[in-house]
């Protein structure tokens, strides 16, 4: 969840478009879409960019997880950054969480896991969506979900169909889908959780080694 992002610093490396790089920490936050750099633990002195002005960006995480993201043309002449998921031969997963927005709450209703619910204050919304991205730099949403700060901790309120996710997993996991639907059935794996689904995305690898 978005609890915590922006406020840690990681080692890592930073590429810009013309070329240039700077390796040393990084701070991303997810909520305002800014990048810091300093050049070590020790420099009181830092840098921020926005996230159009990185080709690429990596950096291990806090608990030990290697992060890569770069920037695709999303749509015309629009340039963002993603989070590199998974990568095969012929397509990717990405990941992106776009800003966060501010929700008057006056009298107004939002979609929680119980259900609606009125909100009297305001709320902080973020929306995180999955694609996926093939050869050609085409990219299918895969996934949509909406999240909300309540009290200092970030909960998910709302999730796309899973009929969505698994019409674009078949087509590009042809012809080893049936196995990876009965490998996440026999695990109790919800594909449409990231975790679950890296978890699925990394069985559906091994099984491209065995072919």
């Amino acid at each position: 969840m978005t609890e915590g992002i922006g406020t840690k610093w990681n080692s890592g490396e930073l590429t810009f478009h013309d070329g240039t790089k700077l390796r040393g920490m990084i701070r991303f936050n997810e909520i305002s879409k800014l990048i810091s750099f300093k050049e070590n633990t020790d420099s009181r002195e830092s840098k921020s960019f926005k996230e159009n002005k990185v080709f690429s960006m990596s950096f291990t995480d806090s608990i030990g997880t290697k992060r890569n993201f770069y920037s695709f043309e999303y749509k015309e002449g629009e340039i963002l950054l993603f989070e590199i998921l998974r990568e095969f031969k012929d397509w990717a997963v990405l990941s992106r969480k776009e800003m966060v927005q501010v929700i008057e709450g006056k009298n107004s209703v939002i979609q929680t896991s119980y259900g609606p619910a009125k909100n009297n204050r305001a709320v902080l919304v973020q929306e995180e969506n999955t694609f996926v991205m093939d050869q050609d730099g085409n990219f299918e949403k895969f996934h949509s979900s909406l999240i909300h700060e309540k009290d200092g901790i970030w909960q998910k309120t709302r999730k796309n169909n899973s009929s969505i996710s698994e019409k674009i997993l078949e087509k590009f996991m042809h012809p080893n889908f049936d196995d990876v639907k009965s490998f996440a059935r026999l695990n109790k794996l919800n594909l449409e959780e990231k975790g679950d689904l890296l978890i699925a995305l990394d069985y559906y690898k091994t099984l491209l080694s065995k072919d």
